[in-house]
């Protein structure tokens, strides 16, 4: 990480973030390995995908946290918290889907059958932070476009918005990348499925199944296409150009540092 006050140039900034991102999968990995072995310790699938989980979300929920409480104007702080939060809920998701992916695999190597009530609940937990993350994302989405917020999060925002950076788009976008795209796919294609599976439930024949396919993914593309460039913004600079943290006083940085420690 740039210390306060160091010289750094957009190279720094592409090595340093690599070096990072490789230490947070490294992380998951070792993260989800110890989940397996919980797992195979307890016989509860539940335990195994709580490390991962937690760990893939902390940092977002703490970057939402923060936003809300100390981001002006105030309006600003809930949205891109609504959108950090739902990053939380997604990487939640995804993290118990991987973690069930590799039990799958044990239990495929090792030729032992799984006891399905007890990953009633690992489904529970993907399903709910698919849905907690769309129901947000849409919420945060509707928001951004009726005040006119275009959204850049991301969970190391706290550390970016440091007053010591001084960025410039061409930099910023070597390295990071918005999570709010991430939650306003998700957010417009769950509702969508969701309705295309009770829809397919019904008896019907083969070429109106193929139409409610492409009906729904012609949907979901076009709502994108024109919600997208409303309330997504392109770098950082377009939603953060006011410098976030170096706003915020003395206080309030230190605690939110203290906090993700």
């Amino acid at each position: 990480m740039v210390r306060r006050g160091a010289c750094w140039a957009p190279g720094d900034l592409v090595d340093n973030a690599m070096s990072q991102r490789q230490y947070v999968c490294l992380q998951l990995v070792l993260l989800i390995a110890l989940g397996v072995v919980a797992f195979l310790m307890t016989g509860r699938p539940l335990i195994g995908i709580l490390l991962p989980s937690i760990h893939a979300s902390w940092r977002s929920l703490q970057t939402a946290i923060w936003l809300m409480r100390f981001d002006r104007p105030r309006s600003r702080g809930v949205i891109c918290g609504l959108f950090c939060v739902a990053t939380g809920c997604w990487k939640i998701a995804a993290s118990a889907l991987l973690s069930l992916a590799c039990m799958v695999v044990l239990f495929y190597l090792t030729a032992v059958a799984p006891n399905m009530d007890r990953f009633a609940a690992v489904m529970t937990t993907l399903t709910v932070g698919v849905v907690m993350t769309s129901a947000l994302g849409l919420m945060a989405s509707v928001a951004a476009w009726v005040v006119g917020l275009r959204v850049w999060v991301h969970p190391e925002l706290p550390d970016m918005l440091d007053e010591v950076r001084q960025w410039s788009p061409a930099e910023s976008g070597l390295a990071k990348w918005n999570h709010a795209i991430l939650v306003l796919v998700t957010s417009l294609a769950v509702p969508a499925v969701g309705g295309l599976g009770l829809a397919l439930l019904q008896p019907g024949s083969v070429v109106r199944a193929v139409s409610m396919y492409g009906i729904t993914l012609l949907a979901v593309l076009v709502t994108y296409w024109w919600l997208a460039p409303r309330i997504l913004a392109e770098d950082p600079m377009a939603c953060w150009s006011d410098h976030l943290a170096g706003r915020a006083d003395g206080g309030d940085t230190a605690e939110m540092s203290s906090v993700r420690s």
